[in-house]
């Protein structure tokens, strides 16, 4: 018997993991291949966008479905009408990806774990999840602001990102997918007359994106993206999203083979 014969059960043990995940990844190689050669970057890619019908969320999903991907995104009941009358706009538009509108309200637990259900019944499958519902509210002096008000600002801004990403890191590390926080360039440089806001924002890229990104690795990887201010409904204006942006200025679908980024477009001013 050769030397050394006793370990060879563990040295196979550790190396067929690996071995699983070069092959996983030759995979990834030849669909990211297939995607480029039809002219689209995320064919048959399954993404999630929060508050995805107004503002810089719909941006994000219509690029992803213009890019090829299918997309399941939400919003509150409040928002249904707009909601479904933007299902029905992709879909006669002909686009190569699809658009499919679920009612969820990401202060309600049970909505989050529905719509990752709805969305791996529709599908089988999830690659990426943009949380990106929020709220910023008026500008106030730190003395008007009330506990209450405090307190439902995190919840929406930043216990809905955890939750979201709890219930869909299991999907993402079978795709090897992606986890984009949309946070903003105040929770970096600050702002006068917004500290509750500042404050959610800054929880969400200094605390929340390092540890989920523990949790996800090596499979999956969490980050946020930094807007600016934007024109949309919450400032009293709806924006032109197309101009907001022509998707996320963030790497999604990342090749973890070669440990190349490959941004899914640019911001605009």
């Amino acid at each position: 018997m050769l030397g050394g014969g006793g370990r060879r059960p563990h040295v196979a043990a550790t190396l067929r993991p690996k071995i699983s995940w070069i092959f996983g990844n030759l995979e990834e190689l030849r669909q990211a291949e297939a995607g480029m050669a039809s002219g689209l970057r995320y064919p048959g890619k399954v993404v999630i966008v929060t508050g995805g019908t107004r503002g810089i969320g719909e941006g994000i999903m219509r690029e992803f479905v213009r890019q090829g991907a299918k997309v399941v995104f939400c919003a509150p009941e409040s928002e249904g009408e707009r909601g479904q009358a933007l299902q029905r706009e992709l879909k006669d538009s002909g686009s190569p990806g699809e658009g499919r509108f679920q009612v969820c309200d990401v202060l309600s637990e049970m909505d989050i774990k529905n719509l990752v259900s709805v969305t791996i019944e529709h599908y089988g499958r999830l690659d990426c999840l943009v949380n990106n519902a929020g709220w910023h509210p008026p500008e106030q002096q730190m003395d008007d602001v009330t506990a209450q008000e405090f307190r439902h600002l995190i919840d929406l801004n930043v216990v809905s990102c955890f939750l979201m990403a709890k219930y869909a890191l299991p999907y993402l590390r079978k795709t090897k997918g992606n986890l984009i926080n949309i946070s903003s360039l105040v929770s970096i440089m600050g702002q006068k007359y917004a500290v509750p806001y500042v404050a959610t924002k800054h929880l969400t890229w200094e605390y929340l994106d390092p540890y989920v990104g523990k949790s996800s690795k090596p499979y999956s990887q969490s980050r946020s993206n930094h807007p600016g201010r934007q024109k949309c409904s919450a400032f009293g204006t709806d924006g032109d999203p197309s101009r907001m942006c022509s998707c996320c200025f963030v790497p999604c679908f990342r090749c973890h083979l070669l440990h190349w980024y490959r941004p899914c477009a640019q911001w605009r001013s």
